[in-house]
């Protein structure tokens, strides 16, 4: 991910959860203005991913939502957009 150049318009993150928080550092800096952070299995994850979720509900660098995809599984994603 530090090799990534940027600026990145799209992120999708399914990796490991706990280090989804991790992960965005990495390539905050390289994300557009405008750009979609993507994060999936925040429903069934969320306690094991804490410090991401609230990091992009409560930044004023982001506007985030959590939508439930998947009703057989119980699961969803959050969809971040990076204001500036």
């Amino acid at each position: 991910l530090a090799e990534f150049e940027g600026p990145i318009d799209f992120v999708f993150i399914d990796a490991l959860k706990q280090d989804y928080f991790k992960y965005l550092k990495i390539i905050e800096s390289k994300l557009a203005p405008g750009a979609v952070v993507v994060a999936d299995n925040v429903i069934q994850s969320a306690r094991v991913m804490k410090d991401y979720l609230d990091y992009v509900q409560t930044s004023p660098d982001y506007d985030t939502v959590i939508i439930r995809s998947s009703m057989e599984k119980n699961d969803g994603m959050s969809i971040s957009y990076k204001i500036r």
